[in-house]
C-alpha cells in the first residue's frame, strides 16, 4: 500500500449492517444451546415488553425483514428454532419469515411441534404475521406442480388463513418495489415483492367467513395485497416492518395505548453509514481525486 492514497474513516459502533442471508440467524440462535430461557427474558424487575418470536426454520430467507423490529426498543424479539415458547399471553406475536424452500420448511413446522404451538397461540388470542413464504405456510395448502422446489406435490398448510398457494416457475417470478397503505388505518408502508408463489383466496368460504377477510395493504395503484383476519396477517411485501406504526398495528393490534416511536427513528444502517462517511469528508470529489491520483502513479 506504499504510495497509495488512503482515507481514514473513524470506527462506527453498533452499525448492524445487513448480513448475508442466513449468516446472522445462527448467531441469534446461539442462546438455545446455553439454557431454556432467552437471555432477554424479563426478570420481573424491568418493564415488560411485547414478546415477538421469529420462527427460524431451516431455510429462512430475507431475515433483514426483522432488522427494524430488532431496533425498536418497545419490543423484545426472540429468534427460536429448537425452543418452542409458550403461547399467548407469554408470547405476544409470532412472525413466520420468508423461506427459500417453503414446502420443506412447512413440513418442518408440522414435524417440530411449531404448527401445534401456532394454533394454540392463535386460539389464546395471540397475533401472527406471515411474510412471503411464511404467508404461504399460513394457508390451507402449498402446491408445487412443476417441482420448482425439488419435487412435485402438495403440502398441507397451517390452515390459519383461507388461501391456497401454487409455486410457479422462476420465469414468472414477481420482483417489484411496492408503496401503499395498510387497509383501513391508512398507515404508509413501502418495500418490495420477490416471490414465485401465487396465492388465491379459497372459493369455498361462506358469506360469514368472507366478511371477516380484508386485504392487508392497498398499493398506490389501487391493487389489494395480502390478507388480514383480525390477529392473523399475511403479505408478500418485504420491508413492511420498516414502518414503526405498522409494527404496532400488525403485532399488537389490541393495544391502542401502545407508546409512540415518533421521537425515535429506526434508521436504515446503510443510510447511517452513508451519513457517517459524508460527515468524515468522504464524498464523490474526494473519491475522484483518490482514483485519479492512483491512475497517475
Amino acid at each position: 500500500m506504499v504510495g497509495k492514497p488512503v482515507f481514514v474513516v473513524p470506527f462506527l459502533r453498533d452499525l448492524n449492517l445487513p448480513e448475508e442471508d442466513g449468516v446472522g440467524i445462527e448467531r441469534r440462535l446461539a442462546w438455545e444451546g446455553t439454557g431454556y430461557h432467552h437471555p432477554d427474558a424479563d426478570d420481573g424487575g424491568r418493564e415488560k415488553k411485547p414478546v415477538v418470536v421469529v420462527v427460524a426454520y431451516p431455510h429462512t430467507a430475507i431475515s433483514d425483514d426483522i432488522c427494524p423490529l430488532e431496533g425498536d426498543p418497545r419490543f423484545r424479539v426472540e429468534w427460536r428454532r429448537r425452543r418452542v415458547p409458550r403461547p399467548y399471553p407469554q408470547t405476544t406475536a409470532v412472525i413466520l419469515p420468508g423461506s427459500r424452500l417453503t414446502r420443506k420448511d412447512l413440513k418442518w413446522l408440522h414435524d417440530s411441534g411449531w404448527a401445534t404451538f401456532l394454533r394454540k397461540h392463535v386460539s389464546a388470542g395471540g397475533s401472527v404475521l406471515g411474510l412471503c413464504g411464511g404467508y404461504q405456510m399460513l394457508g390451507w395448502s402449498v402446491d408445487d406442480p412443476d417441482a420448482v422446489e425439488g419435487s412435485a406435490g402438495t403440502k398441507q398448510g397451517l390452515g390459519l388463513l383461507p388461501i391456497r398457494t401454487t409455486i410457479a416457475p422462476p420465469e414468472v417470478k414477481v420482483v417489484a418495489p411496492r408503496f401503499g397503505r395498510l387497509f383501513i388505518s391508512g398507515t404508509t408502508v413501502q418495500g418490495f415483492e420477490l416471490h414465485c408463489g401465487q396465492s388465491q383466496i379459497v372459493t369455498e368460504l361462506g358469506e360469514a367467513l368472507s366478511s371477516q377477510i380484508h386485504p392487508l395493504v392497498i398499493f398506490d395503484d389501487g391493487k389489494p395485497e395480502g390478507i388480514r383476519t383480525h390477529r392473523i396477517c399475511g403479505t408478500y411485501m418485504h420491508g413492511i416492518l420498516w414502518s414503526a406504526d405498522a409494527r404496532v398495528e400488525l403485532l399488537v393490534p389490541e393495544k391502542s395505548d401502545f407508546p409512540s416511536l415518533a421521537e425515535i427513528k429506526v434508521q436504515d444502517p446503510l443510510d447511517r453509514l452513508a451519513e457517517h462517511l459524508e460527515s468524515c469528508g468522504l464524498n464523490f470529489e474526494t473519491l475522484r481525486q483518490m482514483i485519479s491520483c492512483h491512475k497517475n502513479r
